[in-house]
């Protein structure tokens, strides 16, 4: 399979990633991520994993993001999603 150079994202997570201990990564790439994307900030999104191929996010159910009946609200579900797919072919 051929390899491309990263891009601007994909290099950015990549010196984080050789900078900092794993156990901090999440942290890092989710600061970053949240700083870039206000509303996923606001909603609390957590980027739990992160490779060229995959992302694993995660959303908590707190009060600003339920729905009438305390469960996650549908926008918030699909910013999840949209996070999680945008990340991914914002790298490449």
């Amino acid at each position: 399979m051929k390899s491309y150079p990263l891009n601007k994202m994909a290099s950015t997570i990549h010196k984080l990633q050789s900078i900092l201990p794993t156990s901090l990564h999440p942290t890092a790439i989710t600061y970053l991520f949240n700083l870039t994307v206000k509303l996923a900030g606001t909603a609390g999104i957590r980027i739990e994993s992160l490779s060229q191929t995959n992302s694993v996010l995660s959303l908590p159910n707190k009060k600003r993001i339920q729905n009438h009946i305390g469960g996650l609200h549908a926008c918030s579900m699909a910013l999840a999603a949209e996070s999680a797919t945008g990340i991914l072919v914002g790298m490449k």
